[in-house]
């Protein structure tokens, strides 16, 4: 069987093979949230790192490799950047406002995430929880990548660009 290394690499310069290992990146970080045991598995560092951290370094990689570097603008950059991380912004709030909907009301959930996703460990504090996530200045257990992924996403055109 003859595979061309060629066809894997789509026309803007995505390789599939960074987006599959990106994905399986993903499965192990789910399975690691999710628990049972197949956290057995899946919760030992992936060769040095863990999935988090090979997740963001393969993200950080295929965003160098897919930028238009020498061929846009530096402005040009900025705003897709500006872009990308505000696309981040909008499904970190997403999944905090499924979240906090999930955790009102159902009561046993409640309580279960009370002790780690409301600001003073109290359900009181629902306005300050979501005015301080909103601001990306709380950041509730599990809550803390995606706000760190969309300072990577603004800081990256000026890192490429040095």
């Amino acid at each position: 069987m003859n595979l061309n290394m060629s066809n894997l690499i789509i026309e803007n310069k995505r390789d599939i093979r960074l987006d599959t290992m990106r994905g399986i990146l993903l499965i192990i970080m789910t399975l690691n949230h999710l628990g049972g045991s197949l956290t057995l598995f899946a919760a030992q560092p992936f060769g040095y790192v863990t999935a988090a951290e090979g997740f963001i370094v393969l993200s950080g990689y295929t965003y160098a490799i897919t930028s238009k570097l020498g061929f846009e603008p530096f402005m040009a950059r900025l705003r897709t950047s500006g872009k990308r991380a505000f696309k981040i912004y909008k499904y970190h709030i997403l999944a905090f406002a499924l979240l906090l909907s999930i955790a009102i009301l159902i009561p046993s959930y409640g309580e279960y995430f009370g002790k780690r996703f409301f600001v003073k460990n109290n359900t009181e504090e629902i306005l300050w929880t979501i005015i301080g996530t909103l601001l990306l200045v709380h950041q509730p257990v599990y809550f803390d990548i995606l706000p760190m992924y969309i300072v990577f996403a603004l800081l990256s055109p000026l890192v490429l660009y040095a």
